[in-house]
């Protein structure tokens, strides 16, 4: 009896916890995740400072399209989908072939990491650019 108590309080020690732990995530406004974005793929794929520029405008874009879809409910996936493809159209005009090639692979082996995490209980899983 004594030994169900205890883990019962530890289960309920670490539900707290995870709850707290998700409470402290930062809430990343559109421009500081379109930045971070183009950061990443700055530093990915060696971008040069025109790319860049191109590049923060797109990405506010595609943040402010996955934020709209988000709220305002109704079929996300399909517009989540849509704005992705929107994306991948402009990408191709900014990036070099090689450049664009290495971002869907790496965009391939991020999805999959996600949906292994999905898989194995770890969260949800989030459309990504």
């Amino acid at each position: 009896m004594k030994t169900k108590r205890v883990l019962a309080f530890a289960l309920l020690f670490a539900a707290f916890s995870v709850v707290a732990i998700f409470a402290q995530r930062p809430n990343f406004t559109p421009e500081q995740r379109a930045k971070a974005m183009t950061e990443r793929m700055k530093k990915q794929l060696n971008l040069n400072d025109d790319q860049v520029a191109k590049l923060e405008t797109l990405n506010l874009q595609f943040v402010q399209e996955q934020m709209k879809a988000r709220e305002a409910g109704g079929d996300v996936r399909a517009e989540m989908q849509a704005a992705s493809e929107k994306q991948n159209a402009a990408l191709k005009e900014i990036l070099t072939p090689d450049q664009f090639q290495k971002w869907q692979e790496s965009r391939k082996a991020m999805m999959e990491r996600m949906r292994n995490m999905q898989s194995q209980g770890g969260g949800q899983a989030m459309p990504q650019n």
